[in-house]
C-alpha cells in the first residue's frame, strides 16, 4: 500500500542516478508557483532502510528549497529492491521534456550493466526501439571532453552519436578545432552586434554539421575490422563473421586513390585501380578466387562484401 507521509527536506536525499540539470528559467517559475500554492503533486520517495531517497520529484524538492519550505508531502514506497527504485527513476526522468541525452544514456547504462537488462528489455519498458536504446547506450562511451561539449550545447545529439562510435583517440583528433571535423576557426570581419571592428575578430570557433562530421570521419578514421558494431553494421558483420569461421583474411580496400597518412598505420589498404567486386551484385561477375574485403577508409566505408 502507498503512503503519503509529510517529510522534512533534511531528512531527503537524491539518487546518485538522478538527473543533474535542471532548466533555471523553469526552475524559477516552478519555485515562484510552490510559494503561492505549495507542493501540489507529492514526491515519490523510497524508504530503504538508509534513509529516504527521491525517485521523482527532484526539481520540485529544489523548487520547495528555494520557496522556503521545511517540509514536503512524499508518497512513500518501502516495497522496493534497487533494481526497481531505478526502473521507476529511468523512467520517470525520459518523462521529463528538458532531460539530457546524456542523462538519459547513464540511467540505461545502470540498467544494463549493473542490473542485466538486455537492449531489448530496456526497449520495452520505456516503449522505445532497440535501436534508439542502444544508440544512447553508446553515448557513454564519449570521452570526458567529448561529453562536456555536448552537455554544454557545443554539440548536437547527433554530432554525439557520431563521436561515440570512435575511439578515444579518434574522437580527440574529431574535436581538435585544427582538424575542421566537429569545430572550426572562422574569422569574422564583424562583431556579433554588427559593429565593425579594426582587423579581424579574434577567431571564434563554429560547430560543423553532422553531415560534415560524418564526411570527416569517412575519411579520415579507419574502419576497424577487429570491432564491428553489429547495430550499425549488420551486414559487415554478417560478411566478416562468415571470414572468420572460415579462417578468410579480410582484405583493405578504398574507392579513393589517396589514402591518409592517418590510414595507413594498421596496414596495407588497397586503392581503387587494385581490386574488383567479385560477388555478383552490383553488376560484378562472380570469381573463384575471390577473397572477402571491407572498405576502410574513404566512400562507402565499412561496407564488406
Amino acid at each position: 500500500m502507498l503512503k503519503i507521509e509529510t517529510i522534512a527536506i533534511k531528512d531527503l536525499r537524491e539518487h546518485p542516478a538522478n538527473r543533474k540539470r535542471f532548466d533555471a528559467a523553469r526552475l524559477e517559475e516552478l519555485t515562484a508557483s510552490v510559494k503561492e500554492k505549495g507542493i501540489l503533486n507529492p514526491l515519490l520517495v523510497w524508504r530503504n532502510g538508509k534513509g529516504c531517497i527521491v525517485l521523482a520529484g527532484a526539481r520540485r524538492m529544489r523548487a520547495a528549497l528555494g520557496a522556503g519550505l521545511a517540509e514536503v508531502p512524499c508518497i512513500v514506497r518501502e516495497d522496493l529492491d534497487e533494481k526497481a527504485a531505478i526502473e521507476l527513476l529511468v523512467i520517470d526522468n525520459l518523462q521529463r521534456e528538458d532531460v539530457h541525452a546524456l542523462e538519459e544514456a547513464e540511467g540505461y547504462k545502470l540498467l544494463h550493466g549493473k542490473h542485466k537488462y538486455t537492449v531489448e528489455q530496456l526497449a520495452a519498458k520505456v516503449g522505445k526501439s532497440v535501436a534508439y536504446v542502444y544508440a544512447r547506450l553508446k553515448l557513454c562511451e564519449l570521452t570526458s571532453d567529448a561529453k562536456k561539449a555536448f552537455l554544454n550545447d557545443r554539440i548536437t545529439a547527433g554530432h554525439a552519436i557520431l563521436l561515440a562510435r570512435l575511439k578515444p583517440e579518434d574522437q580527440a583528433r574529431a574535436l581538435d578545432p585544427d582538424g575542421g571535423a566537429v569545430f572550426r576557426y572562422e574569422n569574422l570581419l564583424f562583431s556579433p552586434n554588427g559593429a565593425e571592428e579594426d582587423g579581424l575578430k579574434d577567431d571564434p570557433l563554429t560547430t560543423c554539421s553532422v553531415r560534415e562530421l560524418q564526411g570527416w570521419i569517412d575519411s579520415h578514421v579507419r574502419f576497424d575490422t577487429e570491432k564491428v558494431d553489429q547495430m550499425v553494421f549488420p551486414e559487415t558483420a554478417e560478411v566478416l563473421e562468415a571470414a572468420n569461421e572460415e579462417e578468410a583474411k579480410v582484405l583493405a580496400i578504398t574507392h579513393e586513390y589517396v589514402i591518409p597518412p592517418e590510414a595507413r598505420t594498421a596496414g596495407k589498404i588497397l586503392t581503387y585501380r587494385s581490386w574488383k567486386r567479385a560477388d555478383g551484385k552490383k553488376k560484378s561477375k562472380t570469381c573463384e578466387h575471390a577473397r572477402p574485403a571491407c572498405i576502410v577508409i574513404g566512400y562507402g566505408r565499412g561496407e564488406a562484401f
